[in-house]
């Protein structure tokens, strides 16, 4: 029998010296990669909210009710005012959070909510290009996912006017879904950081509008099978449940520190919680019915834009059973559970179906696996210049059409003098530390717009009954303890308010949301 031979123990050190100077030059390029995908999505972000935010610096302001009734919040935080307290409006305190941030920045122009719309938007925009990294390695195919990520989200009319409560969560939402995609491809449990950035995500999605945790109720029911279908251990999967309660926590406890600072717990239950749920009008009791009717509708508001990304997104999934079966089960919980409490309420606002946008990049990432699997690798092997020359042309041509056919784009060419709001704030300005009630509408930016703290809890008229709303308001009215008040497309005499302590100053038309409003502003005089 002839002996083994032995690799002399230089030689086995010389061959491992190539496989790690390898390995490190592959980890340096995922680096490099990673880095300019980041940069890419940075640009694709900004450019796109440029044209299609109302936000952006582009427009005269955002005229947008709820983006509004968020700032508002967040500015009057600032000035020592405490949520639900001081001010009532009803969605929940991350959101005013990151408005009061936004009103660190800049609380006499919308560069910071700007800012944060771009940073949040963006991060979904690399995450798109993230998840595409799963199941490809071109970077030319990476890079058009993302720029399509970036164009057709705020192309769609669920887009609305920018800074809505479900575009600041889709980031989260994506962030989830990669961590659960990754563990499918590697086979491997979802890291400790991944599984508490979930929870954190899903503690955000909690604290800003709850309807978003049916997202998160979809993947935690799927999320032990899958454990189960990669031969997982059972204690991986329950040691990643603490780390999701870690993370939840982490958030929470942030909450409950400034509602227990500000002894405010019971306004925090009363209106985020309470209220919302009981006060809250229902206009549907077939909850399946108007489910089934919001999932249609909301496909039928982006068929032109977002339901074929969708739609990608479970075609792929089932195209790609056999290879990873556990994707379309994600796909199908994570989808069901967020199409259930969105729109459980009976409510089917255009806006709610932005939520839905979080499957795009997985419908996008789908068609680029499936291309490079059908086609020739060499197919996508451009040069960098070449490879370049296509991203930017097909940048151009997508910017080209969102400033074309955005829905928003209108009001970009609309001078601020001219809008209600600034030419209003011109007339209340000459009064000397006003005060100012905005009436029988949602916040339409006249606090913003005049630099104005509201002083009455009930700064607007909410969507909201059994509340003590309209008497506290009329009482403002009728005691002439506001020096203005705007009214919008009825007058104030329509109202059940004695008018008679005010007297019409100015009149003002905008076109918002399919038609022209007619906004009045009052002014005391008795």
């Amino acid at each position: 029998m002839t002996p083994r031979s032995r690799v002399p123990a230089g030689n086995r050190a010389g061959k491992r010296e190539p496989d790690l100077m390898k390995q490190e030059l592959q980890k340096k390029n995922r680096r490099k990669a990673c880095l300019l995908s980041g940069l890419f999505a940075l640009v694709f972000g900004t450019s796109f909210l440029l044209i299609l935010s109302k936000s952006s610096p582009l427009y005269p302001l955002n005229d947008w009710v709820d983006v509004n009734c968020f700032f508002t919040m967040g500015r009057s935080m600032l000035h020592g005012k405490v949520l639900y307290r001081d001010l009532y409006e009803q969605k929940g305190p991350v959101l005013y959070f990151l408005f009061a941030l936004s009103a660190l920045i800049s609380e006499n122009s919308y560069i910071g909510v700007f800012l944060v719309e771009v940073l949040c938007f963006s991060l979904f925009v690399f995450i798109s290009g993230r998840i595409t990294s799963l199941y490809t390695e071109n970077l030319f195919l990476q890079t058009l996912v993302m720029l399509f990520t970036a164009a057709l989200v705020p192309l769609s009319r669920s887009f609305s006017h920018g800074n809505s409560v479900e575009e600041l969560n889709l980031p989260l939402l994506l962030f989830s879904l990669w961590q659960v995609l990754k563990m499918l491809k590697t086979g491997k449990p979802v890291s400790p950081w991944g599984t508490a950035g979930i929870g954190a995500a899903c503690a955000v999605a909690f604290w800003s509008k709850y309807t978003v945790c049916g997202f998160y109720a979809g993947l935690l029911l799927a999320v032990p099978v899958l454990y189960l279908m990669k031969r997982i251990r059972i204690s991986a999967f329950f040691l990643s449940v603490l780390e999701f309660l870690a993370g939840f926590l982490a958030v929470s406890l942030g909450v409950w520190i400034y509602f227990v600072a500000n002894g405010a717990v019971m306004d925090l239950y009363k209106v985020y919680f309470y209220n919302n749920i009981t006060l809250y009008p229902q206009e549907s009791e077939d909850l399946l019915g108007t489910v089934r009717a919001g999932v249609t509708g909301m496909l039928g508001v982006n068929l032109a834009h977002l339901a074929w990304g969708i739609a990608a997104a479970f075609v792929w999934g089932f195209l790609y059973i056999r290879r990873q079966p556990g994707t379309l089960l994600l796909l199908v919980c994570s989808f069901a559970g967020l199409a259930l409490t969105t729109y459980m309420g009976g409510r089917l606002y255009s806006y709610y179906g932005l939520i839905f946008a979080c499957y795009v990049p997985v419908g996008l990432a789908g068609i680029a696996d499936l291309m490079g699997r059908f086609l020739k690798e060499e197919t996508f092997a451009l040069p960098v210049l070449s490879g370049s020359a296509v991203v930017v042309a097909v940048f151009v041509s997508l910017a080209a059409y969102s400033y074309q056919n955005g829905s928003n784009v209108y009001l970009m060419h609309v001078a601020k003098e001219d809008t209600p709001q600034y030419s209003f704030a011109e007339v209340i300005r000459e009064t000397e530390n006003p005060t100012l009630l905005n009436y029988g509408f949602l916040d339409g930016g006249f606090y913003y717009a005049a630099g104005i703290i509201p002083e009455c809890r009930y700064f607007c008229t909410l969507n909201i009954v059994g509340t003590d709303m309209w008497d506290v308001q009329r009482a403002y009215i009728n005691e002439g303890l506001a020096d203005y008040v705007v009214t919008r497309y009825y007058e104030l005499k329509a109202y059940t308010a004695d008018s008679r302590r005010y007297d019409l100053v100015k009149t003002a038309t905008l076109y918002f949301e399919g038609r022209d409003y007619t906004y009045y502003l009052y002014k005391r005089v008795r």
